[in-house]
């Protein structure tokens, strides 16, 4: 049983800091930016990668959401009430989807 709860307690461990590791701080200002000019930065910036049909992205802007927010801030607040899902892959890729969240 100690055995058992320790190996859960290390997996759970493991995730938390895999995908900390793949959700990064932004630390520039990306206010009225197209989306595809900020997947451009953040790729450029951290180890991220997109992956999205450009169709779904063409008319969104980034607001303000200030200095130091992690994407997965970024893009809840982004894609709220758009029915655009993204999901960190866990080695470094974003995936966005339509309609359904994976």
């Amino acid at each position: 049983m100690k055995r058992r709860l320790m190996f859960i307690l290390l997996s759970l461990s493991i995730s938390a800091v895999a995908f900390a590791q793949s959700d990064p701080v932004i630390n520039w200002n990306s206010a009225g930016q197209s989306f595809s000019d900020f997947v451009i930065k953040t790729e450029t910036e951290t180890k991220v990668r997109f992956f999205f049909n450009d169709d779904w992205i063409r008319d969104i802007k980034l607001g303000d959401y200030g200095q130091g927010k992690h994407l997965s801030e970024i893009l809840d607040t982004l894609f709220k009430d758009k029915k655009i899902y993204f999901y960190f892959e866990g080695t470094g890729n974003v995936i966005l989807t339509k309609n359904f969240a994976i």
